[in-house]
């Protein structure tokens, strides 16, 4: 183990469980022809899930030298010559740049590249997507030779992006279009930080996935922790607990419990769940067509699990709103829930003549 070292140069912890074989130089040639060589390239790299050449070519850069790399005979050169303790020394402002997670600091991470063709380091012990050192050089060369990511690493980025992808969807419901809420509604947008509701949205993803029996519980008490607003969890939760088949899997059932929690029976808790029905189906995008034909169900079956009382749904219906989603979407789920809503108005008459 002699030749082993921490990964990160600052830490001095000798049961730091990350480690990496230290930088082996060889120099190769005289004169112009002068090359070092780095027998245990492919080593190093493993040990920090980078590949090779990322490094070879960081050092090159930084040292203002050519490099050479042949992956398939497992050579990875420096024109140059260049001892190991220097090398060393440059590989920590890799694994500084490009390695380590920016919050944890944690070298358990994944570069992704993302549309913008920005870099970012995704953490896999903390959850942290931040960005690489995107101004240098070696990005270039990244952008050109993308790294290869497990199918694992994708399934949980894809659902890492899509929980962020709902959770911008949300502060857009309910930070910007406050134009048709009440005054205290836009007291409680000011008091929840899109931080806070972030760590919740990512919170809440986790325990989803962990299929842990007491994850409602744990959503409850994260929400209280964070100081969420129960409309605020209920738009968020919204977003994460159900997907296109939602009905057919009997989904509405299986959360009720924990939507009872935040919407309390208030009417104002009401209308976030009517926010964040309105907001789901208009977003979700493996099923947006076979959810708008199933609003006025949707919406019963909320109904049936005493989430949403007539009169609030009513006044919903007759009221169509940009607060959570476009104006004229709002028009359109609104035609499609009047079969649910034209019931209700039948009931509602059927209770007088009764009385």
């Amino acid at each position: 183990m002699s030749n082993m070292i921490n990964v990160r140069s600052d830490v001095t912890d000798k049961f730091y469980r990350y480690k990496m074989p230290k930088i082996v130089s060889k120099i190769e040639g005289k004169g112009n022809g002068i090359k070092t060589v780095i027998p245990n390239m492919a080593d190093v790299s493993k040990a920090l899930s980078r590949p090779p050449a990322y490094a070879t070519k960081y050092f090159g850069i930084e040292l203002g030298a050519q490099t050479k790399v042949e992956e398939k005979l497992d050579r990875y050169i420096i024109n140059g010559a260049h001892d190991a303790e220097k090398l060393q020394q440059v590989l920590d402002g890799f694994i500084t740049k490009f390695v380590l997670c920016g919050s944890c600091k944690n070298p358990e991470t994944d570069l992704i590249i993302q549309k913008d063709d920005n870099i970012t380091k995704n953490c896999n012990a903390c959850g942290a997507n931040l960005p690489a050192d995107n101004r240098h050089k070696l990005c270039v060369f990244i952008l050109k030779h993308p790294p290869t990511l497990s199918e694992a690493t994708k399934k949980r980025y894809d659902a890492a992006m899509k929980a962020t992808s709902r959770a911008e969807t949300i502060a857009g419901a309910t930070g910007s279009n406050q134009t048709t809420g009440a005054a205290d509604e836009a007291d409680d947008d000011a008091e929840d930080t899109d931080a806070a509701l972030d760590e919740f949205a990512s919170f809440t993803e986790e325990m989803l996935a962990s299929n842990d029996p007491e994850s409602d519980i744990a959503i409850m008490d994260k929400a209280s922790e964070l100081s969420i607003k129960d409309s605020k969890a209920i738009i968020i939760l919204m977003q994460l607990l159900f997907t296109s088949d939602m009905l057919l899997a009997n989904q509405i059932s299986h959360h009720a419990a924990l939507l009872h929690y935040f919407v309390k029976k208030s009417e104002k808790g009401q209308k976030a769940l009517l926010g964040g029905i309105e907001t789901f189906v208009s977003t979700e995008e493996d099923g947006r067509e076979v959810l708008f034909a199933q609003v006025a169900l949707i919406l019963k079956a909320f109904y049936d699990e005493e989430l949403l009382e007539e009169e609030v749904v009513l006044a919903w219906g007759d009221k169509p709103s940009k607060k959570y989603v476009d104006k004229k979407v709002a028009k359109q789920i609104r035609e499609k829930a009047e079969p649910f809503l034209h019931w209700l108005r039948n009931a509602e008459v059927e209770d007088e003549v009764d009385e």
